[in-house]
């Protein structure tokens, strides 16, 4: 087994309110890093409610059973797969 010297845990010089305002004035400054931050909170708070919403809606609104249920998840995890391999296969990027 290997053995480590004890973690001694480096002391903070800033307080955590401006060690956050430090990276809101990183963001303001890199425009690549505030649009993939942008659409990971657009996914995590539609995304979510989609994914607990969804067995209601095919229920009460579509009016299908367990089996269309499934497919139906089904054909949204083909969806997802279809389109990262589609944006893999690109020899090109957007900028170009």
């Amino acid at each position: 087994m290997m053995r480590l010297p004890a973690h001694v845990r480096a002391a903070q010089k800033e307080s955590a309110w401006k060690q956050a305002l430090s990276g809101f004035h990183y963001l303001r400054g890199n425009f690549r890093v505030c649009v993939l931050l942008s659409l990971f909170a657009v996914v995590g708070v539609f995304g979510w409610s989609y994914a607990v919403v969804m067995p209601a809606f095919a229920r009460d609104i579509l009016l299908v059973d367990e089996l269309r249920y499934g497919i139906l998840m089904a054909s949204c995890g083909c969806g997802a797969l279809t389109n990262a391999l589609v944006s893999n296969s690109r020899t090109s990027s957007p900028e170009e």
